[in-house]
């Protein structure tokens, strides 16, 4: 009842705007700066969410590099699912579906202009459906489960994704 209720009075909040975050600039390793690429540490981050966005970077970050095997769960190899999976799990002890189709359906809808670190960005064809799924951290950037670089981070206006977005939803305690 309890949760019920605070969706209710949330979810209007959260379709009709899009909160003001101030700029904040995480500080990480130089060897995850370099993998990653210049600008990506620099995301609004409201101090709320402080805790959860450091437990989401401790949780994702390790991964970077692993290669990516279509149904890998992890440790050695892992595909797009799995990964979003183990890190919400890792995060919160979430229990994600294992495919990202079902991922999709999952949490609440997100309009692009509104996305926050932590959300789900899915991508895909529409005579298809959902094919991908990543976690977007911030400031254009996503970290997701590639199979030509294995867990790696992309931008969202890189025209191969641009072309594929479906959406996104959001999973996390607000």
């Amino acid at each position: 009842m309890h949760l019920t209720y605070r969706w209710l009075v949330l979810l209007p909040l959260l379709i009709f705007s899009c909160a003001s975050m101030s700029k904040t600039t995480q500080v990480v390793n130089e060897t995850n700066r370099r993998n990653a690429g210049s600008g990506l540490w620099e995301f609004e981050n409201s101090s709320a969410d402080s805790l959860w966005w450091n437990a989401l970077q401790q949780a994702a970050l390790p991964w970077l590099g692993t290669p990516y095997l279509w149904g890998g769960e992890g440790p050695d190899s892992v595909d797009c699912s799995a990964f979003v999976r183990a890190v919400f799990y890792k995060v919160n002890g979430d229990s994600l579906p294992r495919r990202a189709a079902w991922q999709y359906l999952q949490g609440f809808p997100v309009p692009m202009d509104c996305l926050r670190p932590g959300d789900l960005v899915f991508f895909g064809r529409p005579a298809i459906g959902v094919e991908h799924v990543g976690i977007y951290w911030g400031g254009g950037w996503f970290i997701n489960a590639t199979v030509s670089r294995g867990v790696a981070f992309s931008r969202l206006d890189e025209s191969f994704w641009k072309e594929r977005i479906l959406g996104a939803r959001r999973r996390y305690r607000l």
